[in-house]
């Protein structure tokens, strides 16, 4: 397959000389397999961490499901993840949807109930975890926009459900909520601009991650765009 070789290519790069070639795909992925082809693990270890990686993820949906619609159904769902055919195909094949998956559902596990327990510091840990996702599927990073209005529907039924003696009191929850929402932005900043800034470096244009996606945007306007060199300087 074409992207494992490529995923493999800048693995071995990384590994043996200590630098990650180009911009064109996203960086944690092969680093990774580049971890793995360090200790002498090879693509053995790779595939056992991703087997590891979706076992983890199907305990997290299960923890997820239960905390929001019931035991039964988080047995359901848990069993639908870990039987998936594509799921578990996914977990020998060197593609990055094994990691995205799990750091994806590791962010949702720890913010769903921290609106119930008040608490800043999962926000924290949940937005290094999606900012770790857009390092290795980028396309992450446009969803989280949509947790802003997310927090504002949860707050506010918890306020509907507050007895009429403590509704003053749940008025803060608004704002409890823009400051959770800032710490998710300022969790995922941390992990995702210091690689902004690798990337204005490399190749003085601004270049949030990778430039695959906005290639293929490129590719699907303009066919004869296929002949351009994929990586840092086309845009």
């Amino acid at each position: 397959n074409y992207d494992e070789t490529e995923y493999l290519r800048a693995a071995a790069i990384l590994a043996e000389q200590g630098r990650y070639a180009g911009t064109f795909r996203p960086p944690l992925y092969p680093a990774l397999i580049a971890l793995n082809l360090s200790i002498g693990w090879g693509l053995l270890g790779v595939r056992i961490s991703q087997t590891l990686l979706s076992t983890f993820t199907i305990l997290f949906v299960y923890r997820i499901a239960r905390r929001t619609v019931g035991l039964n159904a988080a047995r359901i769902a848990s069993l639908l993840v870990a039987f998936d055919p594509t799921l578990v195909a996914f977990s020998h094949l060197l593609w990055t949807e094994t990691l995205f998956i799990f750091l994806f559902f590791f962010a949702i596990d720890l913010v769903t109930p921290a609106n119930a327990r008040r608490a800043y510091w999962p926000w924290i840990v949940a937005g290094i975890l999606l900012g770790l996702a857009g390092l290795t599927r980028p396309m992450i990073l446009t969803f989280l926009p949509l947790l802003l209005p997310w927090t504002v529907l949860q707050l506010h039924r918890e306020r509907r459900a507050a007895p009429p003696a403590v509704a003053f009191a749940c008025r803060s929850a608004w704002l409890r909520g823009g400051v959770q929402f800032v710490m998710l932005l300022f969790g995922c900043a941390l992990v995702v601009f210091p690689w902004t800034i690798r990337n204005a470096r490399v190749t003085g244009a601004l270049i949030l991650v990778d430039t695959n996606g906005p290639f293929n945007l490129l590719l699907g306007s303009r066919p004869e765009a296929a002949f351009v060199a994929k990586d840092d300087f086309w845009s």
